[in-house]
Parts: structure tokens; C-alpha cells; sequence
């Protein structure tokens, strides 16, 4: 399977381009189909002021049957907290 690069960042939920010591790294994250309707793309919600999507938000909407699924964020974060806990006792 080849690696597949954005075309836009309208195709990515996430985009970063990182030093790290004498390298880069580029990462991204594709948005992903709505497993409820299978038409629209996942998303953040968007503010009804401005149109622009919610970057803090911790769930995702799809556009076509606004249907809203919360992330796996939360639970990463509690499990990072976890590992710095364990590493700052020894």
C-alpha cells in the first residue's frame, strides 16, 4: 500500500510539520466517512457565528445526517497522564 498525501488540508481532520533532531516528520489524519449515513466526511462541528469549525471541540458531526461521535481524545489524554505518572515514580 502506497503512503497517500493530502491534496488540501480540506482532507485532513489533522496536519503537522515537525523538526526532531536532524529530521522533519509530516503527519496527518484523513477524514474518515460517517459509519452512520456513509455519504459525508467526519468533521468538526462548526460555529453557527463565523462558519469556522470548533479546533478544541472532542467530538466530530457529519455534515449530511448530523449525527455526533465523540473522540478517542479524552482517553488518550487520561492514558498519557497515566504513563507520566508511572515514569515520574521511578
Amino acid at each position: 500500500m502506497a503512503l497517500q498525501e493530502p491534496k488540501s488540508m480540506d482532507e485532513c481532520v489533522y496536519f503537522t510539520n515537525r523538526l526532531l533532531g536532524n529530521g522533519k516528520i509530516r503527519a496527518w489524519v484523513f477524514r474518515e466517512q460517517c459509519p452512520k449515513c456513509g455519504k459525508g466526511l467526519m468533521g468538526k462541528p462548526r460555529d453557527p457565528k463565523t462558519g469556522r469549525a470548533k479546533i478544541r471541540s472532542e467530538e466530530y458531526v457529519c455534515p449530511s445526517c448530523s449525527i455526533h461521535l465523540s473522540s478517542l481524545l479524552s482517553f488518550w489524554r487520561g492514558s498519557r497522564v497515566i504513563q507520566k505518572k508511572k515514569s515520574s515514580e521511578n
